[in-house]
Order: C-alpha cells, then structure tokens, then sequence
C-alpha cells in the first residue's frame, strides 16, 4: 500500500523529512494510490486502485464521489445490475479472469446496464449484432455478448425454415385441419353453408347468450307474432287513436259508453225523459246499433221517441202497436264534452195499463269519435 497524507502539498519539516514527504507522494502516484481504502486527502480525477478487490476507481469531477473506470478481479460476465449505482460509468472495463472475456460498459443506466464484449481467449470480438430485441408484454431480450445467438421459436401454426445458401430466414403459416395449424383462404371449411347447432337455450333468460327484446333491430309490420285468442304473443300495431282500447279479438276499438234511464210511470206528452251533459267524448252509430228500449206494457198505438244533441233530432226510437221494443232510426253522430243528449217522449204519449211496468231505454253507444 502506498499513499500519501501530504499529496498535493510541500511536505513541511526538516530537510530530510521534505524529502521523505516528496519521496512518498511520488511512490503514491506511481502506484494509484493502492490500497484497500480510500486515500486522503483526494482531488477531481485522481485515482485509487484498490488491489483486492481488482478495481480501479477514479475522483468524480465534482470530487464527491469515486467511479469504477475498471473491474480487472471479476469471475463473471457483466450484467444489467452492474450499473451506475455500484460506481461504473459509461467506457468502464470489466475483465472475466475467470473466463478470459473483456467487456466494456456502453450504457451504465440503473438496472439496465448494458455491456458488450471486446476480446476473448479466441480473439478480438465484434460488437453485437442487436442490443436488445423488445416486444409488448414480453420481457426484452438483450444481447450481452457479440457471440450472443438469437433464437427465433415457431409455434401455433407458424413454421420457421432457413436457407444457409443465401442466409434466408422464411417464417409461413402451417396449414391444415390439425392441431396447431392454420386455415387458409380456400379451404373448403369457410364456404360449407354448414346450419348452426343448437342452442336456443343460450338465448333463454338466464341463458350464456340472453336476448333482450330492447336491443333487437326496429320492428316491422309482421302480424304472425300477434297475440291472439289461443297463443300469447306481442301487441298488435296501435291505431293512433288514443281514445281506443285493445278488446279481447285482438282489435283496437272504442270503449262501450253506456247510458241507462228508466221511466217511471207513464212520460207526459214531449216530456224530457233524460237529460244528459256529456261528460267525455263518445259516438253513437247509425241506427245506434247496439241500444235498446223496452216497455213493461206493450203501447195501444205506436209511439215514437226522439233523441236530440243539442236540441235537434238525430234519432227515432218507435215502438210499434201493441209492440214493447223499439226499432232505431238516425244516423252516426259524434258527442264531445259539454254536449247536451236529451230523450223526448211521443206525442201522443204511450198508452199503457196503469199497473204496468215502466218503459225503459238503454242507448248502446261508443267511445270518442275518430
């Protein structure tokens, strides 16, 4: 070991002891400051070779720190962790004693130090052919000597050939119907009109492949899925009417608007039997299809009742001689909110027996007009 407390500084003393100072800071030059620790005091870039552990260190510029310039006592090749964190900087030497190999440091990046080869027992090594292959989502492959050999693997259909002759590498699918083969253009698979195999019940509820009627196509105007009287189904088209209801065929159609009156004892000559303000909106069809009149007693002569909206005839009711039902006689005629529906008795007014029953009328009428 030789260093010197005095480097860099005019030993002080007697004439001998400056001697000695000056002879000891130039055995510590010419041996790099050997030692197992560090020499003291330091400056920017001296160095300091470290013997058994086989490393060369030189001062940082900033004379902070030391760096490793080479590693001469190694047994193993270089690796990615052999990095700027342990002291190495970019042109470092690193000597496999081991195996005879020198590798010079081209990138000291902390945990990815890259290291290539320069020499061997064999000779003078060439620089890597690639420095690192990387792929998405798989780990890098790194060249970390010149002699490094890159394996290309084919698998799952893919089949990798090569031509030494003219140094082609050929990469081409497997094709066939095996295992780890691939189908191509013109196999006859792809144009077989093969029917799809069963499987209704995945698109049942609770089924692998659930089909909601919420995310089918726009329906059309096919009736075959309508329900009817014997099957469920889906609902008919709706009539844009919104006054119509569905009855039990399956139809659209005006809701009944039903009117009843009954007359007690014998109606006085044009008496007003009902008076009605409607309430809603309703139809009465031609001959009001659908109404009825009944007396108790049949009439000694005929008698005509007359149904008035708004004061003016639309409508007959006769009940014939000796009759005790009536015959209708008018045409349609639409009733909106507010309307006034009168019935007016005959005139002459009914004859009847003064113990029978009274004459009754039920209107049959239908919903909104159209």
């Amino acid at each position: 070991m030789t260093q010197s407390s005095s480097l860099g500084a005019v030993p002080t003393g007697s004439g001998v002891a400056v001697r000695t100072g000056f002879n000891l800071a130039d055995q510590a030059l010419a041996t790099q400051n050997e030692g197992p620790t560090a020499p003291s005091p330091t400056y920017a870039f001296m160095s300091w070779r470290n013997d058994a552990a086989g490393l060369l260190h030189r001062r940082n510029a900033s004379n902070t720190g030391w760096d490793i310039v080479e590693n001469y006592g190694a047994v193993t090749n270089p690796g990615v962790a052999d990095d700027a964190g342990l002291g190495y900087v970019r042109g470092a030497l690193w000597v496999n004693a081991a195996a005879s190999r020198i590798f010079v440091c081209l990138d000291p990046a902390a945990g990815a130090a890259v290291w290539a080869e320069v020499a061997s027992a064999t000779g003078v090594a060439s620089a890597p052919a690639f420095a690192s292959i990387a792929v998405a989502g798989q780990p890098t492959v790194v060249a970390d000597a010149a002699a490094a050999t890159l394996t290309l693997a084919g698998t799952g259909g893919l089949a990798i050939t090569t031509d030494a002759g003219s140094d082609t590498i050929t990469l081409a699918p497997s094709y066939g119907a095996a295992v780890n083969t691939v189908c191509q253009g013109n196999d006859a698979r792809l144009a077989d009109a093969r029917a799809p195999l069963g499987h209704a019940a995945s698109h049942h509820a609770g089924g692998s492949d659930p089909l909601r009627l919420d995310e089918l196509a726009a329906a059309t105007d096919v009736t075959a899925l309508n329900a009817s009287a014997s099957a469920h189904g889906l609902c008919p088209k709706l009539s844009g009417n919104a006054a119509h209801r569905l009855d039990g065929s399956g139809a659209w159609s005006a809701p009944p608007y039903d009117i009843l009156c009954g007359i007690v004892g014998s109606p006085s000559d044009s008496e007003v039997v009902l008076l009605l303000v409607v309430p809603r909106p309703f139809r009465i069809p031609v001959d009001a299809a659908g109404s009825r009149l009944a007396a108790g007693t049949a009439a000694s002569v005929s008698a005509v009742f007359s149904v008035e909206k708004n004061g003016s005839t639309f409508l007959t009711a006769t009940v014939g001689a000796a009759g005790t039902t009536a015959a209708f006689t008018g045409s349609q005629i639409d009733f909106a909110a507010g309307d006034v529906l009168r019935v007016v008795a005959p005139q002459p007014p009914m004859r009847r027996s003064p113990t029978s029953p009274s004459p009754w009328w039920r209107p049959c009428c239908e919903g909104a007009a159209e």
